[in-house]
């Protein structure tokens, strides 16, 4: 079986200049501190150096403002620390939206005892040598002796995308998430109030968005929002996306997708063909197919292809989409060996890269697979004319993947890998097959 992340293409970016907007969080009465830095003020609860300023900057298109430092071997460790309020109970969830220029190693810290991070308290540390992190308790002592709560936990951090991470604090319990999938859940008593803070400690250009202190007491389901860094690549982060759709967009609450329960048995669409796309999702928020809560139209173009082995991807690939619904006409000429990919959370690594797509393979069978699984996770047998036009919509909303050939409904799987990422069109192919799709239109639950 032919593997995405293993095939040797050249992947054309086009620069289209679309917005691509994400989630950002609203103040609440709830949040112990929230700070987005759109007034172009740093909230006095921060204590940060000299280095870090604020900067207006236009993000996926909006005028933004972040804090932002370049640490250099001459300004060395920088970071902020800051203090729940004394009535605080150290039951809270803090979350914070960053990126950075490279491959960073940073800490975050929680429930400090004052103002020394020796003396005592947490701290969740990742670093890029070897792409992996853990949680440790401060034992105290001149050295800042720790101790081990946590296996590693590895994942990869992007140059120049977006994360968040999010560490909650519940009694003894603490769980870390990054964009809002568990890497790390840990038990221990020894510390249950105190300091907050984040530390960079490599050369790096960092960027934050926003940074939110929560209470879990008045926000059960955690913290919606998150921060952001710009530079070095990132480690996943916590909270922003929901496992299962949306993005967290307020402090204090979190966005979920509605789970896909279909009002009836869904055999073909009326609309699965519609240049109009909003006669398509219409039809699929009427079946409970995809959220009815919001969404927008990401991306359409008339005619987008993949030629002579080559790729295409036709948005750039720091766009955060994990729950979307694409519509593609595809024509190809493809030999039996070869096939066509409509990829979906597309997420570029280095040394491999990480996709869910469904493929048009050219023997007649149609494929649902991720590049994790050593599997497709369903492969239909001549399911497909590969003389013909056929139209493809797939359905993507946290881990319920579905996929309708020419309306149908032929494939499904409710356990794909959930990862944010991008999208396009690829060819396993020789130089004499293409793959073609007009018009090719991405829809983004928000």
């Amino acid at each position: 079986m032919k593997k995405i992340g293993m095939m040797s293409l050249i992947i054309f970016i086009l620069a289209l200049g679309v917005s691509v907007g994400y989630a950002q969080p609203t103040d609440t009465d709830n949040a112990i501190l929230f700070a987005d830095f759109k007034d172009g003020t740093i909230p006095e609860d921060l204590n940060l150096s000299d280095i870090w300023q604020v900067v207006p900057q236009t993000i996926d298109g909006e005028a933004r403002q972040v804090i932002f430092a370049e640490v250099t071997e001459q300004t060395g460790i920088e970071g902020f620390l800051f203090s729940p309020p004394d009535n605080s109970t150290g039951d809270y969830s803090f979350e914070i939206k960053m990126r950075f220029d490279r491959s960073p190693d940073f800490s975050m810290y929680t429930r400090l005892d004052g103002d020394s991070i020796c003396d005592g308290g947490y701290t969740f540390d990742y670093f890029s040598s070897n792409a992996a992190s853990a949680l440790y308790r401060f034992t105290g002592g001149d050295d800042c002796d720790l101790e081990r709560l946590s296996d590693d936990a590895a994942f990869d951090i992007l140059p120049e995308v977006w994360f968040t991470v999010r560490v909650d604090l519940q009694g003894s319990a603490i769980n870390i998430y990054v964009d809002d999938e568990e890497i790390i859940a840990a038990q221990d008593a020894n510390h249950t109030s105190g300091v907050i803070g984040f530390r960079i400690f490599e050369p790096t250009l960092v960027e934050v968005d926003y940074v939110t202190l929560l209470p879990l007491e008045a926000t059960a389901t955690g913290m919606g929002g998150t921060m952001g860094n710009a530079g070095e690549s990132g480690s996943g982060g916590l909270g922003g996306s929901v496992a299962g759709g949306g993005t967290g967009d307020t402090a204090g609450t979190q966005t979920t997708a509605t789970p896909i329960t279909p009002t009836q048995t869904v055999v073909t669409l009326e609309n699965h063909n519609a240049q109009n796309w909003q006669d398509t999702i219409a039809e699929l928020e009427s079946l409970n197919l995809i959220p009815t809560d919001g969404g927008a139209l990401l991306f359409r173009e008339n005619f987008v292809f993949a030629r002579g082995g080559s790729g295409y991807v036709p948005l750039a690939r720091s766009s955060q989409l994990q729950d979307v619904v694409i519509s593609a006409n595809i024509s190809s000429t493809i030999s039996a060996e070869d096939s066509c990919a409509i990829m979906f959370r597309f997420l570029q690594q280095s040394g491999s890269n990480l996709v869910s797509y469904v493929e048009l393979r050219g023997d007649g069978s149609l494929g649902l697979a991720d590049t994790s699984e050593t599997t497709y996770a369903d492969l239909v047998p001549d399911a497909i004319d590969t003389t013909a036009e056929n139209h493809i919509l797939i359905v993507a909303i946290g881990a319920d993947v579905l996929v309708f050939l020419n309306g149908r409904l032929t494939l499904q799987s409710d356990a794909m890998a959930l990862r944010d990422g991008s999208f396009g069109l690829s060819l396993f192919g020789g130089n004499s097959s293409d793959c073609e799709a007009e018009p090719f239109w991405v829809y983004r639950y928000q």
